[in-house]
């Protein structure tokens, strides 16, 4: 028995669908498997490159701020190395924080001045910060910078004397 087909649709109403959506079905003109993770899609079991395991990237670290304190409020979430030069500007102040990375030497780093200036503290690890402004004695934090990497004292001069951060941070 021969077959013709008129329209490419019509090979894929032609299966015979299972009610698992990750198995396959044979083709009625060739009766080979294919694949039923894609309409259309008539490569084998073997080739199909939908059906192969996933390698997922998490990029940390994790930063989530929060606009009022308790992590109450809107919120938004930041990944990967970056500097937040006036926490003003985002969700109209950030009043909570969570960092966290999987990295224990991960360095979090308080500046009490916008554009990254004038006295800093520098936190390492995980850190859930309630009340941001309770964190530096002389005044609000209004800038600050998250890594993954271990930042040092000296490492933090050079970017408060340059203003700029180092290759590879977000500037937001």
């Amino acid at each position: 028995m021969v077959h013709t087909v008129s329209d490419p649709t019509s090979i894929y109403r032609s299966l015979r669908l299972s009610s698992n959506p990750y198995s396959y079905s044979q083709h009625m003109l060739s009766n080979r498997p294919i694949c039923l993770y894609q309409p259309g899609c008539l490569k084998a079991k073997g080739e199909c490159t939908l059906n192969k395991p996933v390698s997922i990237s998490r990029t940390y670290p994790r930063l989530a701020v929060y606009s009022q304190e308790n992590f109450r409020g809107l919120r938004r979430v930041y990944r990967g190395n970056l500097g937040i030069a006036d926490v003003d500007a985002v969700l109209t102040g950030i009043e909570s924080l969570r960092f966290f990375s999987t990295n224990p030497n991960a360095t979090l780093v308080l500046l009490d001045r916008s554009r990254f200036r004038d006295n800093f503290y520098i936190l390492r690890g995980n850190r859930s910060i309630r009340e941001l402004d309770d964190i530096l004695r002389r005044g609000d934090v209004e800038s600050l910078i998250a890594t993954n990497q271990r930042l040092t004292a000296a490492q933090v001069r050079r970017i408060q004397r340059t203003g700029n951060l180092p290759p590879g941070y977000r500037l937001i």
